[in-house]
Formats: C-alpha cells, sequence, structure tokens
C-alpha cells in the first residue's frame, strides 16, 4: 500500500452551499391560507422577515461569512416563508411517526435533512429551532415523556461542539500505515498475510447509519488511541500463533536459512525506521512486541542455523532428481490444494477415484509408486500441464514438464515417453480444465 494521497476535511465557514427545498411527507395538507391561517404561523413569518432583513449583519459568524464569500443575498430571500413552511412540515411528520417504534432515530433523521437544508453555513435554522421547539411543547399529539427527549436533544444543540481530532482520517490513515511499515510483513512466514490486511481500513466502528431523508450514509470512527490498541492485539496475535522452531523440527534447512536472513535485515530496517520517527506512547508497545520478537528469532535462529547446516555437510550426497510437480502454497495447505484437483478432475471424468494417493503425492512433490491413468485426450493431459504453469499453479518445472508428464501418468493403460506428449497437439477445446486449474486456491 502506498500512501500517495489525503483525505480532506472542511471545517465550518471554509466552505458555501446554498439553501435548498425540502418535501414534507405523503399526506400533508397546508392550511388554507397559508402563512396567514392563523397569527401563531403569521408572527413566525414576521420574525423570519426581521431576521432576513438584518441578515447577513444579525451576528458575526455571518458577517464573516458574508465577507468570505461575497454572498448574493436575494439567494436567501425565501427564508421569509421557508422557516414556518419546514416547522410545520416537522410538526405533521411528528405527529405521523410519534407512536412507532424507531420514532427517536427516524427523527433525528428527519431533523438532520431539514437542518441541512438551510445551507452551509446555515441561514435562517435558529429561528425554525426556536420556534420548532416551542411548537413541539405546545403539541397535544405528542407525549409528554418524549418531549422531554426531543428537548434534551435541543439542548445538546446550543452545546459546542467538541474538536476530535483524535479522529481525523489522516491521522488514523498514518497510523495504520505505520504499522503496516513496521510490521515483519515481509517474512514468508507472513507474506500472504499482507495483501489482507493491505485492503482494510480498520477506522470504522459499529453499524453505518443510513439516513433515507437525506440519502446520506454515516460513520462512526474509531479514534487514534482505539485504533493503537487494536493494532497491539492484532500484532499480538498473529505473532502468538507462529512456531518458526518447527522449520528446524521438521529439517526444514532452507527455510531456515532464509528464515534467518529475513529476520535480521527487517530487525536492522525496524531499528533505522525507529531510531528515526518519533511514536506515541502506545504506538511504542506493538513496535517493542515487534523488536523483541525480532530479536528473539534472530537469537534463536542465530544458533541453530550452523548446527543444521552442519548435519548436511561432512557427507557427499547422493542427488535424486525427483520427477513430481508440487503445488505452490504454504507447505500446511498444499495436500489439501491437491486433493481438491483431483476431486474435480475426477467430477469431469479426467481421473478415476483410485488414483487419489498417487496423484496426492504427485501434487506435493512426491513421485507416485504407481502410474496414473488419464481419461481424458491426450492433448487434453498436455492442456493440463501448461495451463499449471503458466497461471502459476505449481513451482517452476518448465525444462522437464514432459518428463515429470511420462513419469507419472499413463493413457488409460498405454505408457508415453515425453517426446510423445511434448509433440501432442493440445485440445481445441481445453475450457473445462482451464476453468479446474483456475479454481486452485
Amino acid at each position: 500500500m502506498e500512501k500517495d494521497f489525503h483525505f480532506f476535511k472542511f471545517e465550518e465557514g471554509e466552505i458555501m452551499m446554498n439553501p435548498y427545498e425540502v418535501y414534507p411527507l405523503d399526506g400533508y395538507e397546508e392550511p388554507e391560507n397559508f402563512p396567514n391561517c392563523c397569527n401563531w404561523h403569521k408572527s413566525i413569518v414576521d420574525l423570519s422577515i426581521e431576521f432576513y432583513d438584518k441578515f447577513p449583519n444579525c451576528c458575526e459568524k455571518h458577517k464573516k461569512f458574508a465577507k468570505n464569500f461575497n454572498i448574493d443575498k436575494t439567494r436567501y430571500e425565501n427564508i421569509k416563508i421557508d422557516i414556518v413552511r419546514k416547522m410545520c412540515y416537522t410538526m405533521h411528520f411528528l405527529e405521523v411517526k410519534i407512536n412507532n417504534d424507531n420514532w427517536y432515530e427516524d427523527t433525528i433523521h428527519w431533523f438532520e435533512y431539514i437542518e441541512r437544508s438551510f445551507g452551509q453555513p446555515e441561514v435562517g435554522l435558529s429561528p425554525y429551532l426556536q420556534n420548532l421547539s416551542t411548537s413541539i411543547e405546545n403539541s397535544k399529539k405528542i407525549p409528554d415523556d418524549k418531549k422531554a427527549i426531543l428537548n434534551k436533544y435541543f439542548e445538546d444543540l446550543h452545546k459546542p461542539p467538541v474538536k476530535a481530532n483524535d479522529t481525523d482520517f489522516n491521522i488514523l490513515f498514518e497510523t495504520y500505515f505505520t504499522w503496516l511499515k513496521l510490521f515483519p510483513f515481509e517474512l514468508s512466514i507472513f507474506k500472504n498475510l499482507k495483501a489482507h490486511f493491505e485492503k482494510q481500513l480498520p477506522f470504522v466502528k459499529g453499524k453505518s447509519d443510513y439516513n433515507p431523508y437525506t440519502g446520506l450514509t454515516a460513520f462512526k470512527t474509531v479514534s487514534q488511541t482505539e485504533l493503537i490498541q487494536n493494532l497491539i492485539n492484532t500484532t499480538n496475535s498473529i505473532l502468538s500463533k507462529v512456531d518458526t522452531s518447527v522449520m528446524v523440527e521438521k529439517n526444514f534447512n532452507d527455510q531456515a536459512n532464509i528464515h534467518n536472513l529475513e529476520i535480521l535485515n527487517k530487525l536492522h530496517r525496524t531499528k533505522q525506521e525507529t531510531l528515526l520517527k518519533e511514536f506515541s506512547k502506545f504506538e511504542t508497545k506493538y513496535i517493542k512486541t515487534i523488536k523483541r520478537w525480532l530479536q528473539n528469532e534472530k537469537e534463536y535462529f542465530s544458533n541453530v542455523v550452523p548446527i543444521i547446516n552442519q548435519k548436511v555437510l561432512p557427507q557427499t550426497i547422493k542427488v535424486v532428481t525427483i520427477k513430481a510437480f508440487k503445488l505452490k502454497g504454504v507447505q500446511a495447505t498444499i495436500k489439501d490444494k491437491a486433493i481438491d484437483l483431483h476431486n474435480s478432475l475426477v467430477t469431469k471424468q479426467y481421473l478415476n477415484e483410485e488414483c487419489k494417493k498417487d496423484f496426492i503425492k504427485l501434487f506435493t512433490g512426491v513421485q507416485t509408486e504407481n502410474k496414473i491413468s488419464w481419461l481424458g485426450q491426450k492433448g487434453e493431459l498436455k492442456s493440463f500441464v501448461d495451463f499449471l504453469l503458466s497461471l502459476g499453479k505449481i513451482e517452476n518445472c518448465q525444462s522437464n514438464k514432459w518428463t515429470i508428464t511420462a513419469a507419472n501418468f499413463k493413457f488409460l493403460n498405454d505408457d508415453f515417453n515425453a517426446n510423445t506428449i511434448k509433440d501432442t497437439k493440445k485440445a481445441k477445446n481445453d475450457i473445462n480444465i482451464k476453468q479446474i486449474v483456475q479454481r486452485i486456491n
């Protein structure tokens, strides 16, 4: 993952959005002669006109807004009627929804829908909220307990917003990117995990919140502290599940030598990177864990690698060329892959069930005891081997692929040599073979 972009965050007053029209719930009927239908609505219109006449010199916020954006006041002329109209839409909404089980969640979504419609910065929202609060308090259709809940919502709106620098996406992304860089994904034992974690952005917590009225979906993000604690837990979880001493116990000498070199390189890079950059107190927790794990691996393999290397040096070893294919992947999963591949070929009637034992041996790197009877066409067997190589499913054996094929397969009951299969034309319709090979994980 390359960190080549940034998230943009706009503070209040940095952008301008014009107010826009909203629509009531179905069933709303505007009173006759609205808004001159009653003294209450007329008084709100009078207040709205008074507000408009003073705007933008009504407060320091709107003065600054007008200065920064050189606004056209006529764009806001509709607030003279919009304040009372949007209040009526909201009262109709409450009267329809107030007895539903999800009334509060639905109401907050509606409030957000109406509040956004006043633009950014909002113009007319304050008198709208004041008159809406009064209308709710005087309503006979809204139960008192729910009035109290809504009143608490209005009170909270007046509290100063909390600055949440700890949830800034740029900070969160930088924190996660740092962990990706420091965790030893370069080691062969972890390389299959790297792609998975590079695709993750573990910043979201809880469920998303979809607003059906605005059409927007909101997410809550973790704080930097929460993210780092999650990374500490992930680090401990991954490292605790690794037992590299198995390489020595099972005489995987080449892997042990490679692992030893990778450990030395990663430990050096980690020390260099942590010397040149400052980290938070919480980040140092997982960094210390990674360093201690790498140091422990270094000490263990520095001691055992010379010993296991000596075991194979004193005597001349007779080299026997094993004529077998070997599926790529983690050693522990190769057998399962071979079983799945055999089952797929049996299903498509290229093999019979009896050859399963020999087939598994062949594709886990062991030469078969008995030749495998290929039930398909000769060209399909050739396509099968070619697809295994071209799609990167087996370790490279391009130079002796037909020798291996001839040593382990026969056509029904007839043996053949390497030149026979080499000179055979590939099947014209080999799509089934290709699909079987592509499905190998």
